[in-house]
């Protein structure tokens, strides 16, 4: 088996790697969770069927459990909830118009998950939830110039606010340029 990592998260005494497997004698990649104790020995390894997602992320909302987004075979799963024991607690359903990019989770349980619409030039969003996986508000990011692509690249939350940075991309005479962006959100 030939594995590539995609995300890290730690959890409690555990590191938790998340990404893709290539099982000899199967045509598409697996999704491939894998959990390493605090001595570094290996003590699970999940495979969860393929076709592997692209962007696995993961992130840890405390109490022990995990939250995964891209992860797993099912493409009607966006984004997952798992208890301590990796079972699952709850799931949000996949959108047509929403492609995930980071995962983040921050104070009261809440659950920032940014992406893109790939249907509109990938704009930005991002996609607030609360602990129980209920959507609490979603933002998209208008464009400036409806041909530049927008990516975002991470989220993270402040004690009260929760900030989202990606860039623009443009082709200038064949060349890309980029611009970095950052912006700050209010939780509420």
């Amino acid at each position: 088996m030939h594995s590539v990592g995609e995300d890290l998260v730690v959890v409690d005494d555990r590191a938790i790697v998340i990404g893709q497997a290539r099982v000899q004698g199967v045509d598409d990649n697996q999704s491939f969770l894998g959990v390493i104790d605090e001595d570094g020995v290996w003590i699970k390894a999940e495979l969860a069927g393929q076709p592997a997602h692209a962007n696995a992320t993961a992130a840890s909302p405390g109490a022990g459990g995990l939250l995964l987004a891209n992860f797993g075979a099912d493409p009607e799963v966006l984004l997952q909830r798992r208890g301590p024991d990796f079972a699952a607690l709850w799931s949000v359903p996949s959108s047509d118009t929403f492609a995930s990019v980071h995962l983040a989770a921050g104070p009261d349980e809440r659950i920032a998950l940014t992406g893109m619409d790939p249907s509109d030039h990938h704009r930005s969003a991002v996609h607030l939830y609360d602990g129980g996986g209920v959507l609490r508000w979603s933002s998209e990011f208008v464009l400036p110039n409806p041909e530049l692509s927008d990516l975002p690249a991470a989220a993270a939350f402040g004690p009260d606010f929760l900030v989202v940075a990606g860039s623009v991309l443009d082709e200038v005479e064949d060349a890309t340029h980029g611009r970095m962006w950052v912006r700050r959100l209010a939780l509420d």
